[in-house]
C-alpha cells in the first residue's frame, strides 16, 4: 500500500450478544466463497448514528475496509455474524487516496479463515462477485464484471459493473473462480460506476 497512511486509535461503544451462525450456513453458495463470507464483518461509527459500512477478516487478526469509514480516532463497534463483537481493537491503519484501511485487533480470533489475495493481472471482463452488506445489514452477494483498470495515486483501482448502494463500501470483491480477494468497495472520483 501507496501513498500517505495515517495510523489512529480507535475504541469500542458497544458491544453485540449474537447467536454464532453454524458453519454449513453458506452452503448454498459456490464454495470458493464461503470462507470469505464467514469473515464479512459489519462496521458501526458512533459518529454516523451508529452505521458504517462492512469490511472483512483477512486474518485472524486484521481487517479489511474502506478508509471514508475509518475515523482516525473514534468509537467504532464491529460485529461479525459467527463471533458477534470483535471489541479487542488495537489500531487502524489508512490511506485515504486509494480508500483501503486495516484495523487490527489485540487479540486473534482463532477461528477465522486466512484468506487469499488475487495475485494475476486484473484486467478488462475478469469476472468477479461482491460480498458484504447492505444498510440493513442483509448480506448481499452479486457477480459482475471489470470494466476499467487505472491507477490512482500509486495503487491500482478499476471499475466493476456491480450496482452498489449506500453501506456497500468496505465490502470484498473477490476473482470469482478462485474466491480470491481482489480489492474492496471504495469511494473514489469516478464517473458512472463503482470502484474497487
Amino acid at each position: 500500500q501507496r501513498g500517505c497512511t495515517t495510523k489512529g486509535k480507535l475504541t469500542v461503544y458497544e458491544e453485540t450478544e449474537i447467536y454464532p451462525i453454524p458453519d454449513d450456513k453458506f452452503t448454498e453458495y459456490p464454495k470458493q466463497f464461503r470462507k470469505t463470507l464467514t469473515n464479512l464483518v459489519e462496521l458501526h461509527y458512533e459518529r454516523f448514528q451508529g452505521y458504517g459500512g462492512c469490511g472483512v477478516l483477512v486474518n485472524r487478526y486484521q481487517i479489511l475496509t474502506a478508509s471514508h469509514y475509518v475515523p482516525i480516532d473514534g468509537r467504532i463497534k464491529i460485529v461479525n455474524k459467527k463471533h458477534g463483537s470483535l471489541t479487542d481493537i488495537n489500531d487502524s491503519q489508512k490511506n485515504d487516496n486509494a480508500d483501503i484501511a486495516i484495523i487490527s485487533l489485540k487479540t486473534p480470533i482463532n477461528d477465522a479463515y486466512s484468506l487469499k489475495f488475487y495475485e494475476e493481472d486484473i484486467v478488462n471482463g475478469l469476472k468477479i462477485a461482491y460480498l458484504g452488506f447492505n444498510k440493513a445489514g442483509d448480506l448481499k452477494f452479486e457477480q459482475g464484471r471489470i470494466i476499467e483498470v487505472d491507477w490512482k495515486n500509486g495503487a491500482q483501482v478499476f471499475r466493476d459493473n456491480i450496482p452498489t448502494k449506500f453501506g456497500n463500501s468496505g465490502g470484498v470483491l473477490v476473482e470469482y473462480e478462485t474466491g480470491h480477494i481482489i480489492g474492496v468497495r471504495a469511494y473514489l472520483q469516478h464517473q458512472g460506476s463503482p470502484s474497487g
